[in-house]
């Protein structure tokens, strides 16, 4: 782990830059989750509706952690006393593993979006296999990068200083490129159709299906750049911080990183919650009209 160099002013700017992205994480993701009770797409039986229900509820609790062990933090400075060596462990573990989650059903988003357009069987048991691995996996690579949640100013907030290990830098590359081979697959497949690119047709049965296909390809590039703009500035940093002798942190890089990373529940709010865009307009006209 690098020594910092931040500040007492500097740290207070990521605290309550942090403090604010994540509450809007929680706000969004929780406005999403009552969309979908409204409009019915919660029960829905699509695997990766569901999947993408799984990662919003797992943006939404990381970002809860965030904000917690935030006010705690700020709550002790008022009060004069020193953040646990524990408290500091336990709350980024905690952040760590629901991250993680977040990972893992992003991952499985893109296997049921190849599963999809390459027409591959999806099995029953398939989403608790991967509900029952999103949770497992992440607890024992916690548990495996445990020490690494030690910091040297221990009387200090988690989320006020850089954290990087070893093996988060390899989780988040590993996760990078799995989903980026995937989805990059899942375009490749869909724009190998001769008429991709054509406007019209008289069929309508093919018209809808390119239509799909195309907006399959455009959530594809959205969950790849959504990707690479919450985690990119992540390993830059990794790559910075490795590339200076003495370890200094660049506070306007950490700066940017915290705001990102801090908005990563709600961008994905936002860029996943459009899967639900088609059914949600149909379920909430009946809901109004059975109102009336």
């Amino acid at each position: 782990m690098c020594d910092t160099a931040l500040g007492n002013e500097e740290r207070k700017a990521i605290i309550w830059t942090r403090l604010v992205g994540n509450s809007l994480s929680i706000v969004s993701s929780l406005i999403l989750v009552v969309y979908l009770i409204v409009s019915g797409n919660l029960h829905s039986t699509k695997t990766i509706f569901r999947s993408i229900v799984c990662l919003i509820i797992a943006g939404c609790l990381a970002a809860t952690t965030v904000v917690s062990t935030l006010i705690y933090s700020l709550i002790q400075e008022e009060t004069h006393e020193k953040c646990s060596r524990e408290a500091c462990q336990w709350s980024r573990g905690i952040y760590n593993i629901w991250v993680m989650c977040s990972f893992c059903w992003t991952t499985w988003i893109t296997v049921f979006l190849f599963q999809k357009t390459f027409r591959l069987a999806v099995r029953q048991r398939q989403l608790l296999l991967m509900g029952i691995i999103s949770i497992v996996l992440p607890v024992l690579l916690t548990i495996l990068m445990w020490e690494s949640y030690c910091y040297q100013d221990s009387d200090r907030c988690a989320f006020s200083m850089p954290y990087h290990s070893v093996t988060w830098d390899v989780i988040i590359a590993t996760v990078f490129i799995i989903n980026c081979v995937g989805l990059g697959l899942i375009i490749r497949r869909s724009m190998q159709d001769d008429d991709f690119h054509v406007d019209s047709f008289s069929d309508t049965s093919r018209r809808q299906r390119l239509h799909q296909k195309r907006v399959t390809v455009r959530k594809c590039i959205a969950y790849i750049i959504t990707f690479i703009l919450c985690w990119g500035l992540d390993l830059c940093e990794v790559v910075v911080l490795q590339s200076m002798p003495s370890c200094i942190v660049i506070f306007p890089l950490f700066f940017t990183q915290s705001v990102i990373v801090s908005l990563y529940g709600f961008i994905n709010s936002l860029v996943y919650g459009a899967t639900f865009e088609s059914r949600p307009k149909k379920s909430l006209e009946s809901l109004l009209h059975n109102s009336q």
